[in-house]
């Protein structure tokens, strides 16, 4: 559940992301211009944001796989410390017995 709510956030934070617009002109001194007036972003700063979101949405995919096969290996430990439990108090009966 936990893991369905990050993705969730995620995805929604990558949709207002801006994307390339490929109807950007070659020159654009324009461009340029207001970038140094105004801090505007080029067409290179907005295609290096986009790499950079690519690479961070790859990684956010390694953590969530990863944090899911920890939470697997911790229900399995979980269980088998239970079962373990179970039979240490069936055998401390049985020594009782004997």
């Amino acid at each position: 559940m936990f893991v369905q709510i990050l993705e969730d956030k995620l995805h929604n934070f990558y949709e207002i992301l801006p994307r390339p617009d490929p109807r950007r002109v070659l020159f654009n001194l324009g461009g340029n211009i207001l970038k140094t007036i105004l801090g505007t972003a080029l067409l290179s700063d907005v295609h290096e944001l986009d790499d950079v979101l690519h690479d961070l949405q790859n990684r956010n995919s390694d953590i969530v796989h990863y944090l899911v096969r920890t939470l697997t290996y911790v229900k399995k430990a979980a269980d088998t410390a239970s079962l373990n439990t179970e039979n240490i108090a069936n055998l401390s009966i049985i020594v009782k017995v004997a």
